[in-house]
């Protein structure tokens, strides 16, 4: 779901003043609309999946299509001897399947027989590439710069942390509090000098933690991990005096 089609369906969340039904068959028309995996059967889906079952089997009812969509609804009965021959199988709706006002077979009755080659498609390609286009027209430069820039470091922080460097524990947790300095410095775009230097001060300490990894990968991991820590307190100290 794009950022648009989430705000679409947010407006209509507030419009439908949180009443379950509503809000049902909004996201069954909002997953009508996005792509998705006919093979993960969604339970808000009803209208396609029920269409394309009802297509596949005539003569199929409401009870058919439960025990195919969803299984945990259909409870066998238990008296009953379970056989090869025994057709069709014994048992009934779950209780919040039996209820009258059941969403569920409202929808399976609306919905037509229909194969999924019939029904209009789920994904729309020219109107989300209109939609992009006219993104890129109405964009703003700093928000276009924003972009590009967050793009740009976590690229770059990605690069640094596919990099080996050992099991150095202290490496370890710069890379991850590199992270999470980028998230809330990135989301208002407003300190990237500070984001800048912290960026610099890992980028050093990752130079020197591969070079240690790789020229002395014989040598005892004691040695190299007490090695490495005077190297970090080293660059510590000057990012604090610089």
């Amino acid at each position: 779901m794009t950022e648009d089609m989430h705000e679409e369906r947010l407006q209509a969340l507030e419009a439908s003043n949180g009443s379950f039904g509503g809000i049902l068959i909004i996201h069954a028309t909002i997953l009508q609309r996005s792509t998705c995996d006919l093979q993960i059967i969604c339970f808000v889906d009803i209208n396609r999946h029920g269409s394309i079952f009802k297509a596949a089997n005539p003569d199929a009812v409401f009870e058919d299509f439960i025990q195919w969509h969803s299984p945990a609804d259909w409870i066998e009965d238990p008296e009953v001897e379970k056989s090869k021959d025994n057709w069709p199988p014994r048992g009934h709706l779950s209780k919040r399947m039996s209820e009258s006002d059941n969403l569920w077979r409202e929808l399976w009755d609306r919905a037509p027989a229909l194969a999924a080659s019939e029904q209009k498609p789920l994904y729309d390609p020219n109107r989300e590439g209109e939609k992009v286009i006219h993104y890129l027209e109405n964009l703003n430069p700093h928000q276009l710069l924003a972009q590009m820039v967050c793009t740009a470091f976590l690229a770059a922080a990605d690069t640094l942390n596919k990099t080996s460097y050992g099991e150095l524990k202290q490496m370890e947790t710069k890379m991850q509090q590199l992270y999470l300095t980028m998230a809330p410095a990135l989301k208002p775009l407003k300190d990237l000098r500070r984001l800048c230097v912290v960026f610099g001060h890992v980028e050093n300490l990752l130079t020197v933690a591969a070079s240690l990894n790789r020229k002395l990968v014989h040598a005892p991991r004691l040695a190299v991990e007490n090695l490495f820590i005077f190297c970090y307190c080293f660059l510590l100290m000057l990012l604090v005096l610089f």
